[in-house]
């Protein structure tokens, strides 16, 4: 699961970079379609339980630091008039829903800064290296908060 959720992320957010340099749509739904599938799936989660594979530590280095990416060279297609997105649960094309976008890159930011778990004692007395392996995956989504003050917060 680890691997294929950073396979499709990295789909997604390679498509959004020729879509922002291209400008030719089918990168961009391809991109978006992926994106509102994990959208849809993290918004309804909280920081705690928003690891896409269940890794708390595996995700923010191999995915969320793609999805974030993506979401940033899509954002403002996603939010033009008349966009629809596929909803892979229904089957249609729905409208892009910002609130739970902000919602999905919230949990993602705070699941990898990892604020619920306290400190980061896991591996040992000594201070290790995984905050810096993780730091894309937090660092890509925190920009992508739209909130100023939680955003600075976060920082």
């Amino acid at each position: 699961a680890n691997a294929g959720h950073s396979k499709v992320l990295n789909y997604a957010s390679y498509a959004a970079m020729v879509y922002y340099v291209t400008n030719e749509e089918k990168y961009a739904q391809f991109a978006s379609d992926i994106l509102w599938y994990y959208i849809e799936n993290l918004s309804t989660r909280t920081p705690s339980n928003t690891a896409m594979s269940g890794n708390k530590f595996y995700d923010p280095r191999s995915g969320y630091a793609q999805f974030a990416i993506a979401y940033d060279f899509m954002v403002n297609y996603l939010k033009q008039p008349g966009i629809t997105l596929y909803q892979k649960s229904s089957g249609n094309q729905v409208s892009f829903d910002n609130v739970k976008a902000q919602k999905a890159v919230y949990n993602i930011a705070m699941n990898a800064l990892h604020e619920h778990g306290g400190a980061d004692n896991l591996y040992g007395k000594m201070v290790s290296n995984h905050p810096i392996l993780r730091s894309p995956g937090v660092l890509f989504n925190i920009l992508c908060v739209e909130d100023d003050t939680e955003r600075e917060r976060m920082f």
